[in-house]
């Protein structure tokens, strides 16, 4: 066994050359700033030059792929990358903490676990 990282039995990394990518942040469906102006958020980001998408996730309220610039039609077009944001009001994250059954301790179960990503 060496101490290489990538030395991991049944893993094969995915590399991909450097210009053949671009980074894209997604943002879950149902993070919004307010009901009355749901893209808010996303329009700021924009704005700021973020490249962001929306879409529904499984886990977390953002989180960051690299997607092909030049798409092979394959699993590999679009590759999670291991960040993901879960974004809390001070007054929601004491609730997650201290209620019945921890959402706290779910939800960071639910991010640590590998079969998740």
């Amino acid at each position: 066994m060496t101490n290489d990282p990538l030395d991991l039995p049944g893993f094969e990394p995915v590399i991909i050359p450097k210009d053949s990518f671009e980074i894209v942040m997604l943002l879950d469906q149902r993070e919004v700033k307010s009901r009355s102006d749901p893209e808010a958020i996303c329009r700021a980001l924009l704005k700021k030059g973020v490249n962001v998408e929306r879409r529904t996730l499984l886990l977390g309220d953002v989180s960051w792929i690299a997607r092909r610039l030049q798409p092979h039609g394959d699993e590999y077009d679009e590759i999670s990358l291991s960040v993901i944001l879960e974004r809390k009001r001070l007054d929601d994250l004491v609730a997650s903490i201290t209620e019945h059954r921890s959402r706290f301790t779910i939800q960071k179960v639910c991010l640590l676990s590998p079969s998740q990503n």
